[in-house]
């Protein structure tokens, strides 16, 4: 039997009759998420190596930038969040969720900050007799006007904008970015499609980074990790126990988010945190890899 493609897939269910409301919209809005993070790792790097967008990863910032609230996006890569907690069928979903799914980028040295939107950035906080911090910004330091201006880009990057080709915004609820700013994106009890099978249940965290090029800044990672975790705990997430899981254990990822971050990262965190991981749990999915499979890679 032939591979069916996402056409097939979309001419077979326009043909099913008793499908909840949205259903059609969602499956399209899903097969567009998933060709466009197909190609978002070689257009970050493009940006990059042709200077559309400045490399953070020399910034060492260690802030947390909640952009939670800013929910208007060029593109969704959720359910619509229009129901009650704890539905998590049809196109309505909101959850607490049990765990966390760990992801990687891919993108090496992680994502860049728009030029333009850098030197915008930078212009306004240069003009200003102290550099402008966002009121949802929290940081350890007083940043110089450049490292400002990245971070600010940087979040703008994730959610989107400016849209151009593959920069419609990320899927994940948290990113660990390179600049060691941990950046809250998505509301934690919206079900965004970050983890194919882990979507309902999980908060979709991703380091920003390619796992197999890079090592991480474990202790920096971790205290992200323990910081999200409490923040979901106020949020009324993780309320009976919290579960660690990975990418590769859900779909054909095998490297996602590599065995040296679940080592130095995840296991650390989980030991911290009394969060429970199922090393040999995985999907039937063809090429789906479970924790314990990627670390004995």
């Amino acid at each position: 039997m032939s591979e069916l493609s996402s056409l097939d897939l979309q001419n077979f269910l326009e043909g099913l009759t008793n499908r909840p409301k949205g259903f059609l919209e969602d499956i399209r809005e899903y097969l567009e998420a998933l060709q466009e993070a197909a190609g978002v790792a070689e257009v970050a790097a493009r940006e990059k190596a042709e200077g559309e967008a400045d490399d953070v990863a020399s910034d060492f910032l260690y802030c947390v930038y909640d952009q939670r609230h800013l929910v208007q996006r060029p593109k969704r890569k959720w359910y619509v969040p229009d129901t009650k907690i704890g539905d998590f069928t049809g196109s309505t979903r909101l959850t607490k969720k049990r765990g966390i799914c760990f992801h990687h980028t891919a993108v090496h040295r992680g994502f860049g900050a728009d030029r333009a939107l850098v030197q915008h950035y930078q212009k306004l906080a240069s003009q200003a007799p102290e550099v402008p911090m966002e009121a949802f910004m929290k940081s350890s330091r007083e940043l110089t006007p450049a490292e400002y201006a990245r971070a600010i880009a940087l979040a703008h990057r994730y959610r989107g904008d400016p849209a151009r080709e593959y920069n419609y915004g990320v899927p994940y609820h948290a990113i660990l970015a390179a600049n060691s700013v941990l950046y809250l994106n998505l509301p934690f009890d919206w079900v965004t499609w970050h983890g194919d099978g882990a979507n309902n249940w999980y908060l979709g965290v991703a380091w920003d980074a390619r796992s197999t090029h890079e090592s991480p800044a474990a202790e920096d990672l971790i205290a992200d990790v323990v910081s999200l975790y409490e923040l979901g705990r106020e949020e009324g997430h993780f309320e009976r126990e919290c579960e660690f899981t990975i990418h590769a254990a859900w779909t054909r990822k095998p490297t996602d988010p590599g065995a040296e971050f679940i080592e130095t990262v995840m296991v650390p965190a989980a030991k911290e945190l009394g969060a429970t991981i199922q090393l040999d749990f995985k999907v039937s999915t063809t090429g789906s890899r479970s924790i314990a499979q990627v670390l004995a890679a």
